[in-house]
């Protein structure tokens, strides 16, 4: 979630939570996902503006994260392109 004072308004994104990896405004980075919260916050993202929220997570070991295991900070990210890889598993290019 997201909010910009200048236009007063409140900007929901899907959200993506990555293990031991920050991701920076202006960086462009690609890694693979297969959790299934993953990939579904990427396929909502797609059928929508292709903008997520990532997110990374305080303890890599936790599998289904939750928002105390993330830390506070995260950035928008714009998805550039997506690759099945293999069953239940992607690729994601994304820019921050």
């Amino acid at each position: 979630m997201s909010f910009t004072e200048e236009k007063n308004e409140l900007n929901i994104y899907p959200a993506l939570a990555l293990r031991g990896l920050p991701i920076f405004p202006g960086a462009v980075i690609h890694f693979d996902i297969g959790r299934d919260m993953s990939v579904n916050a990427v396929d909502r993202a797609m059928k929508s503006n292709k903008e997520i929220l990532v997110i990374a997570q305080i303890d890599p070991d936790i599998e289904s994260p939750q928002a105390e295991d993330l830390y506070r900070v995260g950035t928008v990210c714009t998805i550039k392109q997506v690759l099945r890889i293999s069953e239940g598993n992607i690729r994601v290019l994304i820019e921050g």
